[in-house]
């Protein structure tokens, strides 16, 4: 005589079930809240490095004096730059330069040309610019006001909105202007 289950043997089994499918779904989305985590931050990383290339080229032809205009205006949270024209065909206000600024408005960091050209890292990020002028780090800079250029600029980001002063930067550039070299420190 063959013997079935029991009504307990059915509900516990139906139990254990329920709950190895309940620890597997939060595995599941747990891992899927990770994934979009790291896309997310690579997204915000990948913008921020073009972001940061793009004054980096711009910061190659950087002028002293560009007419009225300054060359290179710095903040602790932003650096704007005037330079040389290197790309045909796009008209500006002023013939020849182009204007590219990098800012931390407090939500996030944004780069913005003078050509309606910018990205916007996405998420939180914070921005510190720090330039070398005259043998002492300063936290602004303006070339109207120096009459000449910094010999060193460095960009420091987090892509967190308030970074500990421990807290190393996710990406430091240091532009270093040609001919002037580095400065000892």
């Amino acid at each position: 005589m063959r013997r079935g289950m029991t009504l307990v043997e059915v509900l516990l089994g139906t139990s254990l079930l329920i709950a190895t499918l309940a620890v597997s779904a939060t595995l599941l989305l747990g891992l899927a809240r990770d994934r979009q985590r790291i896309v997310d931050r690579t997204e915000s990383l990948r913008t921020l490095d073009l972001a940061l290339d793009t004054i980096d080229d711009a910061f190659t032809t950087v002028a002293v004096r560009a007419g009225a205009l300054p060359g290179l205006v710095t903040s602790a949270r932003s650096i704007r730059l005037h330079a040389a024209m290197d790309r045909p065909g796009i008209e500006t206000a002023v013939p020849g330069r182009h204007v590219v600024s990098m800012q931390d408005d407090g939500v996030g960091i944004s780069l913005t040309g003078l050509e309606g050209e910018g990205v916007i890292v996405p998420g939180m990020a914070t921005l510190r610019v720090r330039t070398r002028h005259d043998g002492q780090w300063v936290d602004s800079f303006d070339t109207l006001e120096t009459g000449g250029l910094p010999s060193v600029v460095v960009i420091d980001a987090w892509l967190l909105a308030e970074p500990d002063e421990d807290t190393p930067p996710d990406r430091r550039r240091i532009l270093v202007i040609p001919g002037l070299g580095m400065e000892p420190t």
